[in-house]
């Protein structure tokens, strides 16, 4: 009987630790594959920059390779001349494994070759991430980025200005007012949030 009462407390305590033990080791394995993907797709687009450094014309290029097991791309779309003569250039970087598909866009500009310097000054800026599963090999699916990366900068525009146009206190009123169309959860804290935005929201114009 003591044997049997042993085996009936200890099987089932053995299995919801495997259980348990097996649980962590998926959790863990999905960040591991996410962050990987997530950092590939980040150097495929450095990649992408340091070829800059080197490249003689304005063509758009592509290259696809493997990293760590992992298909990144990386893709090279000109988009025009700068004021200083100098080429701009959409970087996008990409990567992807199992469900997880990231996507870089880097604005950069690749200034012409002046000695004794052996390669070219790039310099990047604007980095824009995306999870969307586009294809940056496919020049619609890096329009479709560019698109939506323009559309956000307009909402970051439009939002600034309304920020500069309102003195702190028509805006703390403005956000506060909002409390009653946000879920309980934002609700509760909602006036420290409030307090948050009015200290970090841009100052009015003249």
């Amino acid at each position: 009987m003591i044997v049997m009462g042993l085996l009936m407390v200890t099987v089932p305590l053995v299995l919801f630790l495997s259980s348990l033990g097996s649980s962590q080791a998926r959790q863990a394995m999905h960040f591991h594959e996410r962050l990987s993907t997530e950092a590939c797709a980040w150097s495929a687009a450095e990649a992408g920059i340091s070829r800059l450094q080197n490249k003689t014309d304005e063509a758009a290029e592509t290259y696809s390779g493997t990293m760590q097991n992992i298909d990144i791309a990386y893709t090279l779309s000109p988009t025009g001349m700068g004021m200083a003569n100098q080429t701009l250039f959409n970087v996008f970087g990409a990567a992807k494994t199992g469900q997880y598909n990231f996507t870089f866009m880097v604005s950069s500009e690749q200034f012409p070759l002046v000695a004794p310097a052996t390669t070219r000054l790039v310099i990047p800026h604007h980095f824009w991430g995306s999870v969307e599963p586009y294809d940056i090999r496919n020049a619609a699916d890096c329009l479709s980025m560019e698109n939506q990366r323009g559309a956000d900068l307009l909402a970051l525009e439009s939002t600034r200005v309304y920020e500069m146009t309102n003195l702190p206190a028509a805006y703390r009123t403005a956000m506060a007012a909002k409390q009653a169309q946000l879920p309980t959860e934002v609700a509760s804290r909602w006036s420290d949030i409030v307090n948050t935005l009015v200290a970090q929201k841009a100052e009015p114009g003249p």
